[in-house]
C-alpha cells in the first residue's frame, strides 16, 4: 500500500522536491517579469531622454560682437550635444572649452527643448581701421572682432602698422610697434581702474598720447600707471580749454606738469 500524505482539509500533500521545483519557478518567473518591467522603464527613460530632451531652440543673450551661431555651433559641438540634458551635464560637469572672444558663459535649460546661452565676452581695449574695416581687439592683443560698424566707449588706436590680421589671433604689429603696443595694452587696465575713456590713443615712437576731445595728453612710455591717475583730476580744472598736457617726465622725483594751450602734436597719423 501505498504511503500517502494528506493535508488538514483532505488534499494530497506535494513530496517537498516538488515543492521546492514550483517555487523555483516561481521565483524565476517573477524575476523575469521583473526585468521585463525594467527594460520596458528604461527603454521608456531613453525615449523621453531622446525625443523629449532634444535642443530645439538656443536663446542667447550678452554677446555684441559674437554672433548668435557662434554661439549655438560652440554649444553643439559634439555629436551628442543634440540632446539639450547633455548639453547641462557637459557644460556644467565637464570641461567645455570656451570660445577664444569668451571670458565666461552659463549655459541653462529654459526647458527640454530650449537651451539658453549667457555670455561675456572679453573686454575690448581698443580697434584700429584697416582698410574699410574696424579690428577689434582686447587688452592681451587679440583680435576679438573685424566689423565695419564702429562701436561707442571703444578708443581708435593710430600709428600701429600691422600685417595680416586674423581672427583671434595675436594683433600682428611691425617690429617698430612692439614696445609702444605692449605699453599700450600695460595701460588699458589702468584706463579701466580710473575710469578714463579716451577718443582716440596715438602711437608715435615708443611714446603713447591720449586724446580726449581737444586736449592730448603725453604720457610717454614708462611710469604710465602713476601718470595716467593725474590725469582726472587736471581735466576737470581745465574745463573746456584745449591743448597739450604733457606728462612724459612725470615721476616721483620730478612732479612738475605742463599744459600748452591750444596747441596740439602733429603725430602724422
Amino acid at each position: 500500500r501505498l504511503n500517502r500524505r494528506y493535508t488538514n482539509d483532505g488534499r494530497r500533500k506535494m513530496p517537498d522536491g516538488m515543492i521546492q521545483k514550483e517555487r523555483k519557478k516561481r521565483i524565476i518567473k517573477q524575476t523575469a517579469m521583473k526585468a521585463i518591467l525594467v527594460i520596458i522603464l528604461v527603454c521608456i527613460a531613453m525615449i523621453t531622454f531622446l525625443l523629449l530632451f532634444q535642443v530645439r531652440k538656443i536663446e542667447v543673450s550678452g554677446n555684441q560682437y559674437l554672433s548668435r551661431q557662434e554661439i549655438a555651433d560652440w554649444v553643439q559641438d559634439d555629436n551628442w550635444s543634440s540632446n539639450s540634458l547633455y548639453v547641462m551635464i557637459r557644460n556644467h560637469l565637464m570641461n567645455h572649452e570656451l570660445l577664444p572672444a569668451m571670458e565666461e558663459a552659463n549655459v541653462t535649460m529654459k526647458n527640454p527643448w530650449t537651451v539658453k546661452v549667457t555670455t561675456k565676452e572679453k573686454r575690448v581695449a581698443g580697434y584700429i581701421v584697416s582698410g574699410d574695416e574696424c579690428i577689434y581687439f582686447d587688452k592681451d592683443g587679440i583680435v576679438l572682432a573685424k566689423t565695419k560698424e564702429l562701436w561707442d566707449g571703444i578708443p581708435c588706436i593710430e600709428g600701429l602698422e600691422v600685417k595680416k590680421v586674423q581672427l583671434y589671433k595675436a594683433l600682428p604689429v611691425s617690429k617698430a610697434n612692439k614696445k609702444a603696443f605692449g605699453n599700450l595694452l600695460d595701460m588699458t587696465m589702468t584706463l579701466k581702474k580710473c575710469d578714463l575713456a579716451p577718443d582716440k590713443i596715438v602711437c608715435s615712437g615708443s611714446d603713447l598720447y591720449l586724446f580726449f576731445g581737444n586736449k592730448c595728453v603725453n604720457v610717454g612710455h614708462t611710469n604710465l600707471e602713476e601718470r595716467i591717475m593725474q590725469i582726472s583730476p587736471i581735466l576737470e580744472k581745465l574745463g573746456d580749454q584745449g591743448g597739450t598736457l604733457y606728462l612724459e617726465n612725470f615721476n616721483t622725483d620730478n612732479i612738475t606738469i605742463t599744459f600748452e594751450k591750444d596747441v596740439i602734436p602733429d603725430l602724422g597719423t
